[in-house]
């Protein structure tokens, strides 16, 4: 079985296997914070995949091509997207910082205190083998962060840029208490708000 190393951690995954697939599999943050919500779900259209290989994977596709001739990537930075790489034996990948991978000059690394597998709790039918490699010590660590719905994240970023204020979030039972007002009720408050400003 083919073993693929991304930002210092080993993963063991199939011959023949979806580099992004693998990648996102073992929770490695293969994207942008900004390009996990908006991203082409492996479709090869967007570029934030884009990553560097050293070892045995398929040939470039059209598609791939094209995509990487793009801006803001260029042809002759020699980058790869992982959602069109079929693994075909041991690979070494790296990520490179921007939204879509293109800044060559700042490495991605995972945390040595999240390489560590998760426990799951299905069988382990194919099984994976995670180890973290050392890191060298003037590469920053970027830990993996774990998956937010886009929701959450277009929340968080409004509260950080000051558009929204931070409240507590409320489950929805408890939103919609205060919509169980009964009609007698209701009709009540709206002829007191009519008389209100008739009056």
């Amino acid at each position: 079985m083919p073993i693929v190393t991304f930002g210092g951690v080993r993963i063991e995954c199939d011959l023949g296997a979806n580099l992004r697939r693998v990648l996102l599999k073992a929770k490695l943050p293969l994207y942008h914070p900004l390009a996990r919500i908006a991203n082409c779900r492996g479709l090869g259209t967007c570029g934030t995949c884009a990553v560097k290989l050293r070892g045995s994977a398929s040939w470039p596709t059209k598609l791939e091509a094209l995509r990487l001739r793009m801006p803001p990537h260029a042809a002759e930075a020699g980058l790869r997207l992982a959602c069109q790489c079929v693994v075909h034996g041991d690979l070494d990948v790296e990520k490179f910082g921007g939204v879509w991978g293109q800044n060559l000059s700042q490495t991605v690394w995972v945390s040595d205190s999240k390489a560590e597998p998760q426990p799951r709790l299905q069988p382990p039918t194919a099984p994976r083998d995670i180890q973290p490699a050392m890191r060298p010590s003037n590469q920053p660590a970027i830990e993996a962060a774990p998956f937010r719905s886009s929701g959450s994240v277009i929340r968080a970023l409004s509260v950080a840029s000051g558009r929204l204020p931070i409240a507590p979030r409320r489950h929805r039972a408890a939103m919609s208490e205060q919509a169980t007002v009964p009609l007698a009720k209701l009709r009540q408050m709206a002829r007191e708000r009519q008389l209100a400003i008739h009056s």
